[in-house]
């Protein structure tokens, strides 16, 4: 319950305290991470899911801030009886940003995406090679400048992909990002 209340209050928060406009697209953002994964849904019968990495662009956006990234993982077939295979995360994101004390951050937001499954195996037809899935995670985020542009991310996010039997995934990350004024020439894109 009271983690539910948190996210909410941080998803919220953007719509309460908006950016001004003056703010949209000025500061962007490239971040690296390692991501580990546990799966909780019947599939650690069948597979063991690796640790990952992810990236993202992120910008500010009128309310809050956008992102566009990737996670990508690889699954580990067990007992020799099923495929390995990879998996790209390809999202588009929104999060409400609660600035705190020591260059700090706390923030809660969405992930909407698709999750593509690539498996391995001679025996599959080029049909059973390759799935593609809606996914959705509602995640959070605390960041902590170190040095200016750079900065340490600590998140987590709860990953829903809709197969026939949705499979469900809680990540922990941990990366860096670099920060940079954005270039006139992609703000006029953004705008």
């Amino acid at each position: 319950m009271i983690k539910n209340t948190i996210i909410l209050v941080l998803l919220f928060y953007g719509f309460i305290f908006p950016q001004s406009e003056i703010n949209t697209f000025e500061k962007s953002a490239f971040a690296i991470s390692y991501i580990n994964s546990s799966e909780k849904n019947g599939l650690e019968d069948y597979w063991e899911i690796q640790n990952g990495f992810g990236g993202y662009f992120q910008t500010q956006f009128y309310i809050g801030e956008i992102s566009v990234g990737v996670s990508l993982f690889t699954f580990k077939g067990l007992k020799g009886k099923h495929n390995n295979f990879s998996s790209s995360y390809i999202y588009f994101s929104w999060i409400g940003v609660l600035k705190m004390p020591l260059n700090s951050s706390l923030g809660a937001g969405i992930k909407v995406g698709t999750y593509l499954m690539t498996f391995s195996g001679d025996t599959l037809s080029i049909f059973q090679k390759q799935e593609s899935e809606l996914a959705v995670s509602p995640y959070a985020i605390f960041s902590i400048q170190v040095f200016d542009p750079i900065s340490l991310n600590l998140s987590g996010e709860f990953i829903t992909v809709f197969t026939h039997r949705p499979m469900k995934f809680f990540n922990i990350s941990a990366g860096v990002s670099y920060a940079f004024t954005t270039p006139n020439w992609l703000k006029r894109l953004f705008k």
